[in-house]
């Protein structure tokens, strides 16, 4: 005999909710409240169009407990018009968590299920410092008998000596045909028949909620979004003593977002909340419990509103190499000390930076040829 409580459960409005808990109603049944749910829904004014059901039978009143869901999607809205994209997982983190991921099918069988753990991420040559370049040479000698043995055996390809190292070769640093990707996410299905669910964009988990994020809108060329703010308060220290703050807490949108203090430039201006400043958004994600953690800044990409601290090595070299023009082609007459002093500072600044070059030169062998390391494998298996 079935259950009393089954069949009611099954008969109520309750046994209704739509599997995403959003609720689109008709604007006939908005017109009388009916949603679909126990209790009919309170006719609110034409301007509230969202309603949020916290509770359909509040311990208190033993009845519905609806309120304006307005400020959720606005707050949404909010963020997608002021801040950029979130940002990716990094490789680590998903790296960590990568036990939890669902099973896939197995290639063998389909009846069978494997859980497939991804890879420790491998480290991008490009990124490597000029100590750990020279460590990964050695190892790369050290290792270039085995490698040669492996392929003459046909147990590796001649090209995938970065594969060998452990290491990855990114397209725009490497010239070499064959380049290692880092770790992508896991295909996710449903069950062990389940249809892959196959994207051409990557979907990245931010809690809540998961976004999509275009490629496109990663382009380091698209200009950095800029959005108006509040200065707070600073962050640390006692009251409004920025000498000992770390940074400055930034009112945007209903969204407080931090402004370290090497991203503030002059402090003199940060001291007042009576204006507002346009930032510059470094960082835009959620963190675990779906909070939001926006950095921000008062320069520009390129250094170019505040100060020097993001030039790069070419760009300190085109500077100094247009203060020299200037001041060459400069009519107005200087003194012999004033020029013998500034013409030497601007020599030992451009000799620093070509010293700085030098050292940070990837040794005897450029990453761009590192399979310089492992060439003549297919003459030498053909004498063999």
């Amino acid at each position: 005999m079935e259950s009393s409580f089954a069949s009611l459960f099954r008969s109520s409005r309750f046994a209704g909710l739509h599997k995403n808990q959003i609720i689109r109603v008709p604007k006939a049944g908005k017109q009388k409240g009916d949603a679909g749910l126990k209790h009919p829904v309170p006719h609110y004014n034409n301007e509230v169009h969202y309603v949020e059901a916290k509770s359909l039978d509040s311990p208190l009143t033993k009845g519905p407990d609806y309120k304006n869901g307005m400020h959720r999607v606005d707050a949404v809205r909010r963020w997608k018009e002021n801040f950029p994209p979130p940002s990716e997982i990094p490789e680590a983190r998903h790296w960590a968590l990568a036990s939890f991921d669902p099973p896939i099918p197995s290639s063998s069988s389909s009846d069978t299920t494997t859980t497939s753990r991804t890879s420790a991420p491998k480290p991008y040559v490009e990124n490597l410092s000029p100590s750990q370049w020279r460590t990964l040479l050695t190892a790369a000698r050290k290792k270039r008998q085995e490698f040669r043995t492996q392929v003459l055996e046909n147990q590796i390809a001649p090209q995938s000596y970065a594969q060998f190292l452990n290491v990855s070769i990114s397209d725009s640093g490497s010239s070499s045909s064959t380049t290692t990707t880092s770790p992508t996410s896991p295909t996710f299905t449903t069950s062990t028949t389940a249809i892959v669910r196959a994207r051409n964009i990557p979907t990245v988990s931010v809690h809540p909620p998961v976004y999509t994020v275009d490629p496109t809108l990663k382009d380091p060329k698209t200009p950095p979004t800029k959005v108006w703010g509040r200065i707070l308060n600073p962050l640390g220290g006692n009251g409004l003593n920025t000498k000992q703050s770390h940074g400055w807490a930034v009112g945007i949108g209903g969204i407080v977002a931090y402004l370290p203090k090497s991203y503030a430039g002059t402090e003199s201006r940060l001291l007042t909340r009576d204006k507002y400043e346009q930032f510059i958004v470094k960082d835009a994600r959620h963190d675990g419990q779906g909070r939001p953690e926006v950095v921000v800044s008062l320069r520009d990409r390129d250094g170019s509103a505040g100060g020097s601290a993001d030039f790069s090595a070419d760009q300190w070299k085109g500077l100094l190499d247009g203060l020299r023009n200037n001041y060459g082609n400069s009519g107005d007459e200087v003194s012999g000390a004033n020029r013998g002093s500034g013409g030497g500072m601007l020599d030992n600044l451009g000799s620093d930076w070509a010293r700085e070059k030098k050292e940070k030169k990837k040794e005897d062998v450029d990453f761009e040829n590192l399979s310089s390391l492992f060439e003549g494998f297919e003459s030498s298996k053909g004498k063999k």
